[in-house]
């Protein structure tokens, strides 16, 4: 064997390695930036209700789940786009040895002529395939998978809307949740420090040797400060908890401390328009309907995609096949004999495939079409269903309207109570039971009050959701 052969497989050689190399390969994933380093530092993060908001939009894992399903359909549009070009094309390079040949092969047909070959010498042998097929039409198919799964991402594109919808709903109750727990701390706080007072000047009057009050009634209001300690801390340990759900709901690491900034429940001057004009626009706006109207189409499509199988395929085809053994000098002019180690054939023809498994195939389309009608009843059982959505929410919305009202008139009368029952007990007509039922009365006229607002800020939440609109817009003011 010359220096030409060796320089010619030593080239081949290089060019199957760079082959093998670069199509098995795996690529590196991309890095994705930490969205939590900008909590590195020890200090405490106090947000506001639009920043949970903004937050939980972008960072929250269910809506970071949702989004993963949307990336996960624009891959299998990308996957149907991409069916348009070479759907199949292969390439495989092998690698072995052979045996060494050399001589002359004659021309007209006779035996071979000094042809001599012997495992005591061999070789390498390169073999480089190749496959390429380009449709021409496929009926349909191709078309209808494409537009297909442009639906299908548009289905999971209104899903990630769905979701943040209803994690948006669950920030804003967390976090109204804290309010209301440290209104109701707060409440107990005044009410244990009027208690006090009282415990003072009862304490004080029996010094004194008064008639009115004895120490049964200092005993009263122990007793009555102890249950207010216990819900003290039954407060303090809702306001942890409602803190730690809301810290997961937008993301914030347990390792960083963490709370709300201060903030009050106040009346929301909110006016709700009429039923019908809400659930007109929910028909609108909600992206349940957007959902299950590209859901719809993507199933049709499907349908079309399935049928269009019933037809052959036609495309435009070619492979290729090139041997290389250097070691296999012959020199041959005779074109009815050849070397199966060194060869060069290429071919190419207009060629037809159809599937022929009529049982699977129409079991496939009969399945296809079941799944679109299907899709079709969900989407008018979706729009009945929103359309009882909105009036349910609609009508708690009024009713929690129209109880914050009710609330404001008790905290006022529990107020008035409280006072001329202290202003009575000063002068020895009321017991102290009527002092303590006072404060009792007092406290709970307050906690309604605000658990009357509470219920007031979810009745909107949930309205705005069935309507699809932002969750912020409550108020007109996305702060507490």
């Amino acid at each position: 064997m010359n220096s030409e052969h060796y320089r010619r497989s030593a080239l081949l050689a290089l060019i199957v390695c760079i082959v093998a190399t670069t199509t098995t390969q795996a690529q590196a994933p991309p890095s994705t930036p930490d969205p939590m380093s900008e909590y590195a530092s020890s200090d405490t993060v106090r947000l506001n209700l639009r920043e949970c908001l903004d937050r939980a939009m972008t960072l929250n894992l269910d809506v970071r789940e949702s989004e993963l399903r949307l990336a996960l359909a624009e891959v299998d549009q990308f996957q149907a786009n991409m069916a348009r070009w070479l759907p199949i094309f292969e390439v495989r390079a092998f690698t072995s040895v052979v045996k060494d040949a050399e001589g002359t092969i004659s021309p007209d047909g006779r035996m071979p002529v000094g042809v001599e070959t012997t495992w005591r010498e061999f070789g390498p042998y390169f073999q480089l395939k190749g496959e390429a097929a380009q449709p021409i039409t496929t009926f349909g198919r191709i078309s209808s998978l494409r537009t297909a799964s442009r639906y299908g991402v548009r289905a999971n594109a209104a899903g990630v809307a769905v979701e943040r919808a209803k994690v948006a709903g669950e920030v804003y109750e967390l976090y109204y949740g804290v309010l209301l727990a440290r209104e109701l701390l707060g409440i107990l706080n005044d009410v244990s420090s009027k208690l006090d007072g009282a415990r003072g000047r009862v304490r004080a009057m029996i010094d004194e040797g008064s008639i009115h009050v004895t120490t049964l009634d200092l005993a009263r209001i122990d007793i009555y400060g102890y249950e207010l300690e216990r819900m003290r801390l039954e407060a303090e340990k809702s306001i942890r908890l409602a803190l730690a759900a809301l810290r997961r709901a937008v993301a914030v690491p347990y390792t960083v401390p963490f709370d709300i900034e201060k903030g009050r429940l106040r009346p929301i001057p909110e006016s709700i328009p009429a039923l019908d004009s809400l659930q007109t626009l929910a028909l609108g706006r909600r992206p349940e309907i957007e959902q299950v109207e590209a859901g719809v189409h993507a199933r049709y499509f499907q349908f079309r995609a399935e049928k269009a199988r019933r037809y052959p395929e036609i495309f435009i085809g070619m492979d290729w096949n090139v041997e290389f053994a250097p070691g296999r000098e012959l020199h041959n002019t005779n074109p009815w004999i050849s070397d199966g180690y060194n060869t060069r054939t290429v071919r190419a023809a207009l060629g037809a495939r159809w599937q022929l498994g009529l049982m699977d195939r129409e079991t496939d389309i009969r399945r296809a079409r079941v799944n679109y009608e299907e899709m079709l009843r969900k989407r008018t059982w979706a729009k009945q269903s929103i359309a009882l959505e909105v009036q349910k929410a609609y009508e708690e919305a009024i009713e929690a309207d129209q109880k914050s009202a009710l609330g404001r008139r008790s905290l006022r009368a529990g107020r008035a109570l409280l006072l001329q029952t202290i202003e009575r007990y000063d002068i020895g007509v009321a017991s102290t039971r009527d002092l303590i039922e006072a404060y009792g009365a007092y406290a709970k006229s307050q906690a309604d009050y605000y658990q009357t607002l509470y219920d007031h800020y979810l009745a909107l939440a949930e309205l705005y959701r069935t309507i699809g609109r932002p969750i912020w817009e409550i108020g007109n003011n996305g702060n507490s």
